[in-house]
């Protein structure tokens, strides 16, 4: 099983690969604003996903919801990974979307 760190290490080097910038706050205590906003931004020519990253069966705090819900009604992508997805297709089928 893989650590959350290194979930959103490996989403981050698939995304280098495709020329897309990320933003991952490691320590969110440090971070400023409303709590709960998604642990991973990916941006690319044609898009910008929101990633809320878990391990095992975790799932979105209320706060999290929020900002789900929020980015949502804005037209944004938002997505809960998981390890899995990183070999199902999900990641690197959304990372070929927006990379252009």
């Amino acid at each position: 099983m893989m650590t959350h760190d290194e979930i959103v290490t490996e989403i981050q080097r698939r995304a280098r690969k495709r020329g897309l910038l990320s933003h991952y706050c490691r320590d969110s205590r440090r971070c400023t604003g409303h709590p709960g906003f998604p642990d991973l931004v990916i941006a690319g020519r044609h898009g910008t996903v929101f990633l809320e990253v878990k391990t095992g069966d975790g799932k979105r705090t209320p706060a999290q919801t929020t900002w789900k819900y929020m980015l949502l009604s804005d037209g944004l992508v938002v997505l809960l990974v998981y390890e899995r997805h990183l070999g199902n297709g999900v990641i690197d089928s959304t990372l070929d979307g927006i990379s252009g």
